[in-house]
């Protein structure tokens, strides 16, 4: 249920003058992360993965891509207000080094407001208009606060931590995610592949994950051979490194 008595305006994003020394630097810091992808660098190498354990490596390499990313950006550090997600996957899908691809970049401040606005007003939820606020920290929020300073919005009601998730968010990463889903590794669109470690998450029958793999590519507008031939070269792909 969508609340139609929540904030109706849906959040902007700010616009700064553009002879300005903020404009500029935003600028330049966006130029720098965009060329994140053809300066990223790692001696990090990943060998013996099982296919299930796969989406857990972002937590390891989330700090690898971190560090490159303040790198890439030629010591510009000053305060800045963006709010950036970087995709990857390693170079043969379960083995070798972590390969990464341009980022999403959105302003900071509007992904906050956005988030806001969808999780009170658009949200599908049987919650009441009480339990879809959220509270806002009082006081002198900054970059750079004190430590234990409290800053985060956080959802009245949120028992699945769902809360601050971006990509969950209808309408504000749609068209990136897509255009990321349809980049090819090893060959094959990475929804497909995507969809193959669902499967491999909730059975590990073999049969069973060519079977289901094989129908869902086929009901994405695969022909049935098609999504055949797509679902046995990901299973060979994947016996290859495993």
């Amino acid at each position: 249920m969508i609340d139609t008595q929540g904030p109706a305006a849906k959040p902007r994003r700010h616009t700064f003058s553009e002879d300005s020394d903020l404009a500029a630097l935003v600028r330049n810091v966006r130029d720098a992360i965009g060329a994140l992808p053809a300066y990223f660098q790692t001696a990090t190498r990943i060998e013996g993965l099982d296919a299930a354990d796969l989406f857990s490596l972002n937590s390891v390499l989330g700090g690898a891509i971190e560090v490159q990313v303040v790198e890439t950006l030629n010591r510009i550090r000053a305060v800045w207000d963006l709010l950036v997600v970087v995709p990857w996957h390693l170079r043969n899908v379960l083995s070798g080094e972590p390969v990464v691809y341009a980022p999403y970049i959105e302003q900071a401040r509007y992904a906050a407001e956005y988030r806001n606005w969808w999780w009170e007003t658009r949200r599908e939820t049987r919650d009441t208009s009480e339990q879809r606020k959220i509270t806002i920290p009082q006081g002198n929020v900054r970059p750079y606060p004190d430590p234990k300073t409290p800053i985060a919005d956080r959802a009245v009601k949120d028992r699945g931590s769902n809360f601050g998730r971006m990509a969950r968010l209808a309408g504000l990463m749609d068209d990136y995610t897509e255009s990321m889903r349809d980049q090819h590794v090893a060959g094959i669109p990475a929804e497909h592949w995507i969809s193959f470690f669902k499967l491999h998450a909730e059975t590990k029958d073999a049969g069973a994950i060519m079977k289901h793999l094989t129908k869902e590519l086929s009901s994405r507008g695969l022909g049935a051979e098609a999504a055949r031939d797509v679902a046995d070269s990901i299973s060979r792909i994947v016996g290859t490194f495993c």
